[in-house]
């Protein structure tokens, strides 16, 4: 009877209980790029997704590199899963001792694309890489986590995470990165990106807002002069007895004049929508080598 009910307790701590041991990944082929459908696989991009890791994106947590004990990797995967159901965006966790972009930037977007992560049509989400290839940590962000994650808020808090990072203490800075990306989550979109919205595309769009109210009323004082100097500049000293009075004769000069159409030249100005760098105050944005939009920051350590 004991055998059987700890048989029973192991298969409920086995489903129920994440268990992590090594990444579980998948090969990818010319055959199976095992990308998702908006992803447009060309030539430049091909040798990019075949040597991104194909892993399991309800796992959430790849610690590749080994740093993270049992324990730890529980811990943290909690914090992850309570940021996701309660902010409606995903976050994932990567660390790695092999990198082969050389660039902590490119591998954290790639891993991101590549793999199934995001929330809703714009793939909301974020993603920290403890990068120990190239002693880089690097936050992406993507979709709606662009504007909530400005610029000077990434900058926090890799600031808060970089201590840890140096003295070598992973879980800790793993841990503060969860509990000050929850921070500026339940805070919601920064005054320095109020003015903004994700397109369809998931790129960060910036637009300038109009007060009608103050429109309306300067509009209606500028009417209000123009009438009223028109109204006093017509104004009859008498009423005139015949139509020939109304004319004034000395203003009236009639000459030949012939019209010639010489050249035309049109000037036209492109506006960007997206920042592309932090002009706005609010979150600089690039693209990856899948064409997708992505928020970020990274320091050295």
């Amino acid at each position: 009877m004991k055998k059987i009910f700890s048989l029973i307790l192991l298969f409920v701590l086995f489903t129920v209980t994440p268990v992590f041991a090594s990444v579980n990944t998948y090969e990818r082929t010319e055959e199976n790029f095992r990308v998702e459908s908006w992803v447009d696989i060309n030539g430049s991009n091909k040798y990019k997704i075949l040597t991104t890791p194909s892993v399991d994106a309800d796992e959430k947590l790849y610690d590749f590199a080994d740093i993270l004990s049992s324990s730890e990797k529980e811990n943290i995967y909690d914090l992850i899963k309570e940021f996701i159901d309660t902010y409606n965006m995903d976050m994932v966790v990567v660390t790695t001792t092999s990198n082969p972009r050389g660039n902590a930037e490119q591998y954290a977007d790639d891993f991101y694309d590549y793999n199934s992560f995001g929330k809703n049509k714009t793939r909301d989400g974020l993603l920290f890489i403890i990068d120990l290839d190239t002693r880089n940590f690097y936050i992406s962000t993507t979709g709606k986590a662009i504007r909530i994650f400005s610029d000077d808020r990434i900058e926090s808090i890799l600031y808060y995470s970089e201590p840890y990072m140096k003295d070598g203490s992973y879980y800790e800075a793993i841990s503060s990165f969860v509990q000050w990306s929850s921070s500026y989550a339940k805070k919601g979109v920064p005054e320095s990106n109020k003015n903004s919205y994700i397109d369809d595309n998931g790129n960060i769009v910036y637009y300038t807002k109009i007060n009608y109210l103050l429109s309306v009323f300067i509009s209606g004082i500028i009417t209000f002069i123009v009438i009223t100097i028109l109204v006093n500049r017509n104004k009859m000293i008498k009423r005139a007895s015949n139509a020939n009075l109304y004319l004034d004769k000395s203003s009236l000069n009639i000459t030949s004049r012939n019209d010639a159409f010489l050249t035309t030249h049109t000037t036209s100005v492109s506006l960007s929508s997206s920042s592309g760098g932090s002009g706005h105050g609010g979150s600089s944005t690039h693209s990856s080598s899948s064409g997708s939009s992505h928020g970020g920051g990274g320091r050295s350590f």
